[in-house]
């Protein structure tokens, strides 16, 4: 893999970019992330990590002490909803996105805002707030997209969001000023 990916070092060099390592989930491999991260780095390639952060804060820390940089999904800030919606609570990704911001590695949390889900007024104060007591000082919002319905129907599966309307940047404005009010710098898209 690092013999391909060394192919590429030029526009990695060229552009202040490298190695994007995510998924589905790269931490469920971290013994490869590690040995990856390491070789990558031999090369003076850059290491990115894209997670949930839903793994054990010592596989997270490792992990995370080895790339350049990290961005962490916050699919939702209350622990139930969280479940209802992605089969987990979010207790352990609370306390790795808390350990991460101590850490020296720099890291963005991301929010994919997703329609029906975490869109609400009262979610936008839930994520303020939420931010504010993790110490979050950034974040980006990923508005809702539609780039996965094709391959739900490629493979004959039930697709939850089926003809949602895909979300644009001005949709997430709202969301946006809330966070901004809070004293939280906001991205929107990725």
């Amino acid at each position: 893999l690092v013999a391909e990916l060394i192919k590429d070092k030029p526009f990695y060099d060229e552009s202040g970019g490298g190695v994007t390592l995510t998924g589905g989930e790269a931490l469920l491999h971290p013994a490869f992330v590690l040995a990856l991260c390491e070789a990558l780095h031999r090369e003076g390639i850059h290491a990115a990590l894209e997670t949930a952060a839903c793994v054990s804060e010592d596989v997270f820390l490792r992990v995370l002490s080895a790339v350049d940089f990290a961005y962490i999904d916050l699919k939702h800030y209350d622990d139930a909803r969280h479940r209802a919606g992605t089969g987990v609570g979010n207790e352990l990704i609370l306390r790795n996105i808390a350990a991460s911001l101590a850490q020296k590695t720099p890291v963005v949390l991301r929010i994919p805002v997703i329609p029906g889900f975490n869109d609400s007024e009262a979610d936008f104060a839930g994520f303020a707030d939420l931010l504010n007591t993790l110490g979050a000082k950034e974040v980006q919002l990923l508005p809702f997209h539609q780039l996965g319905e094709s391959k739900y129907h490629r493979l004959q599966l039930n697709y939850a969001y089926d003809g949602q309307k895909q979300l644009r940047d001005g949709d997430v404005s709202a969301f946006a000023s809330v966070l901004e009010r809070a004293g939280i710098q906001v991205q929107i898209g990725g």
